[in-house]
């Protein structure tokens, strides 16, 4: 057991991929991730062509994610595969209820 970092396959979404050392660079590596789903959030929230943006929200997360909503959105409870139908699924559901202000807890 020694102090090395967790290590998965780089995927450009910002969160999984580098190597993360420590619990602070965890969470600064989080509180970035979140800062940029909440800037797409409030891009898609206030445009009226939120499928513009998919690209951007996709490229939050990684081609072998999984998303499940559990209310936060919708009322929709079903697993949602792949970047590319997250993406698209959360643009769609963000258009939809306005989501603004979004955070990671402490």
């Amino acid at each position: 057991r020694g102090s090395r970092a967790h290590q998965r396959p780089s995927s450009g979404s910002g969160l999984p991929g580098a190597m993360v050392g420590s619990a602070a660079e965890g969470r600064a590596r989080l509180d970035a991730w979140a800062a940029r789903f909440r800037a797409l959030a409030a891009s898609i929230a206030q445009s009226a062509a939120p499928e513009s943006a998919v690209c951007g929200v996709d490229a939050l997360f990684t081609d072998d994610c999984a998303w499940r909503d559990l209310v936060l959105l919708t009322w929709d409870l079903r697993t949602t595969h792949g970047a590319g139908p997250v993406g698209s699924g959360l643009a769609a559901s963000i258009s939809a209820c306005g989501l603004l202000g979004f955070s990671a807890p402490e």
